[in-house]
C-alpha cells in the first residue's frame, strides 16, 4: 500500500510537470528570444538547411519547414539517420539539434559533418553535443530549458521553434522577426475541451493533415504515442488518397476502436479542402468515427495553435486515463537492449 502510494504522487507531480510545459510554450519561445542576441550563429549563404536529430528534438524543423513553406526561400531537409546525405555540400547548413545532447544518431551526424568540414550549428541543452561544440567552437544555441520542467523533449517545442525562426531570420530566407514571434506567442493557446477529450479516450486515432499543418501533425503524433500512450499514424491529403482508401477494409473488426482527426484549414489549396470533405466521407462509410478540428490565422499561427491544442488534447487524455504522462517504459527498455 505504501509503495502504491508513492508511486501514485509521483504520477501526479509527473502530470503537473507536463501541464506546466504545455502551458509554457510562449514562454520558452520568448526565452529564445531574449538569448539570442548572445548566441554564436553561424554566417553566410547557403542553398539549403540540414537538420539532423531524432524524436522530439527535430519536430521544431519538421513544424517550421511546413508552416513557413510558402515563404522559405531554400530548403529545410531532415535526417533522422546516422549518416548525411551525399549531396551534403560547403553551401548545406548543417543543424544538429539533440535536447539531452546524448542522441547517438545526433552526434554521429556532428561527427561525419566536422569530418567534411562542414558548416555546423548545434542545438542542444547539454550533453556530449554541447561539450562537443564548445571543444571545436562550432555555433551553438546551449540553452536551460527553465520552461519545460518536465525535461520532456516533444513538450520543449517552443525552444526548437523560435530558435529556427530567428536562425533564419538572420540568414535572410525568412522574414519572421522577433516582434512577430512575439506577438505570435500573446495567440497561440488553444485548449482541448472535454468533448474532445471524450471523443479520443478508448480509441487508437489516424490523424489527416495538408501543407502547413503536416509538421504539427507529425508532433500530434508523437505525443499522442508518448504522453497518452495512443497508436497514431499520421497520413497527408491528397498522398493519403493515392493508397489508403482502400487498405481501410483490413480494420474491419476494430473500426469502433478508431478515431480519424482531420486538421483542417481556410487557408488550405480550395482542391486540397474539397478532398477533405469526399475522404471525410469516405470513412464515415467505412464506419469509421471522425472529427473535424480547424484553426485560424495565419499558417504558422494555426501552426502553432494546433501544436498547443494537441498537447492539451494528449495530456487530458492521459490523465483522464490514470496514466503517468512522462513514463516511457518501452523506449527505457529499448534503450537499456541497445547497449
Amino acid at each position: 500500500m505504501k509503495s502504491s502510494k508513492v508511486a501514485k504522487n509521483s504520477k501526479t507531480k509527473n502530470n503537473q510537470l507536463v501541464a506546466d510545459s504545455i502551458r509554457a510554450l510562449p514562454q520558452q519561445m520568448l526565452q529564445v528570444v531574449a538569448d539570442w542576441p548572445k548566441v554564436n550563429k553561424p554566417q553566410g549563404s547557403y542553398k539549403e538547411i540540414i537538420v539532423c536529430g531524432m524524436g522530439g528534438s527535430t519536430l521544431s524543423a519538421d513544424i517550421i519547414r511546413y508552416g513557413l513553406a510558402d515563404m522559405l526561400t531554400i530548403p529545410i531537409r531532415i535526417v533522422n539517420d546516422y549518416q548525411l546525405p551525399s549531396f551534403a555540400k560547403q553551401l548545406s547548413l548543417v543543424i544538429v539539434s539533440s535536447y539531452s545532447g546524448t542522441t547517438e544518431e545526433a552526434l554521429a551526424c556532428y561527427a561525419e559533418a566536422q569530418r567534411k568540414k562542414l558548416p555546423l550549428f548545434v542545438i542542444t541543452t547539454g550533453g556530449k553535443l554541447a561539450a562537443q561544440a564548445v571543444r571545436d567552437n562550432t555555433p551553438r544555441y546551449i540553452f536551460e530549458p527553465r520552461f519545460n520542467p518536465s525535461r520532456q523533449p516533444r513538450l520543449g517545442l517552443g525552444y526548437g521553434v523560435a530558435a529556427l525562426l530567428l536562425l533564419l531570420a538572420d540568414l535572410r530566407v525568412s522574414s519572421i522577426t522577433a516582434s512577430k514571434i512575439i506577438r505570435l506567442t500573446k495567440e497561440i493557446k488553444k485548449t482541448a475541451s472535454k468533448k474532445e477529450v471524450d471523443l479520443v479516450r478508448g480509441r487508437s486515432i489516424i490523424i489527416v493533415a495538408s501543407e502547413h499543418l503536416i509538421g504539427v501533425a507529425h508532433a500530434m503524433s508523437n505525443q499522442m504515442n508518448e504522453t497518452a500512450k495512443i497508436f497514431a499514424p499520421y497520413f497527408t491529403l491528397p498522398e493519403l488518397n493515392h493508397h489508403l482508401l482502400e487498405g481501410l477494409a483490413s480494420l474491419a473488426q476494430p473500426k469502433k476502436q478508431w478515431l480519424v482527426i482531420f486538421l483542417s484549414s481556410g487557408a488550405y489549396d480550395n482542391r486540397t479542402s474539397k478532398r477533405y470533405q469526399l475522404t471525410e466521407k469516405i470513412f464515415q462509410k467505412q464506419k469509421f468515427a471522425t472529427y473535424e478540428k480547424s484553426f485560424l490565422g495565419d499558417r504558422l499561427l494555426q501552426a502553432l495553435r494546433c501544436l498547443y491544442w494537441s498537447a492539451s488534447l494528449t495530456y487530458e487524455v492521459a490523465v483522464a486515463e490514470g496514466l503517468d504522462t512522462t513514463s516511457i517504459p518501452w523506449v527505457n527498455y529499448f534503450k537499456q537492449q541497445l547497449h
